[in-house]
């Protein structure tokens, strides 16, 4: 099946096709199945991905840059880099693997489920997130200026270390992880620690 850039994909299975490459902006992906796919160099700009699975899929860079992502659940994602700045995420769940960056950055997410996923780096600067839920997960940093954050539970996360901790109002953290932040929160109200 030949994708390209606007393409609308209906109820559609795509097993270990590779994408690498594609412009597929405007497109929509629309109760459709990813398996063991390749997304190097994908552009999804502005595209429209509903109630879509993604499983094994792999990729070296993804751009989701303003793109709608309604539903679906990713398992055992591996991207190096995935970018999703100014999005509209809601009810989407990734479950297991690892991503090296994943930028949220300025987007709007309501309802996102993180189980057994490593990240190295989650960048949700100036985003408005609702329903956040994790569970055994691993963030080595996170982003956190200027966000916006309401029934956000951060307390099945392992954190390593957060930027622009006053960011982090209206999420619920563990007092082990309080303890962690407590140098960034410091730094973030202008306390010294002596």
């Amino acid at each position: 099946m030949e994708i390209t850039r606007g393409a609308t994909v209906d109820d559609v299975r795509l097993d270990g096709v590779d994408l690498s490459g594609r412009d597929l902006t405007d497109s929509r992906f629309l109760e459709c199945a990813l398996s063991a796919c390749t997304l190097d160099d994908v552009t999804l700009t502005g595209a429209r991905l509903v109630d879509t699975d993604w499983e094994d899929v792999r990729g070296t860079a993804v751009s989701l840059k303003g793109a709608s992502i309604l539903g679906g659940t990713w398992t055992d994602l591996r991207a190096g880099a995935l970018t999703a700045p100014g999005a509209s995420v809601a009810r989407l769940s990734i479950v297991g693997g690892r991503i090296d960056h994943l930028s949220l950055r300025g987007a709007k997410v309501d309802g996102l489920y993180l189980d057994g996923v490593t990240i190295g780096d989650l960048d949700l600067a100036g985003a408005t997130v609702t329903r956040l839920r994790t569970r055994g997960t691993t963030i080595r940093r996170l982003v956190a200026s200027e966000a916006r954050l309401k029934d956000v539970d951060l307390r099945g996360i392992d954190l390593a270390e957060v930027e622009g901790a006053a960011g982090l109002r209206g999420a619920t953290v563990s007092t082990a992880q309080l303890h962690g932040l407590a140098a960034g929160m410091a730094a973030a109200l202008g306390i010294r620690l002596g």
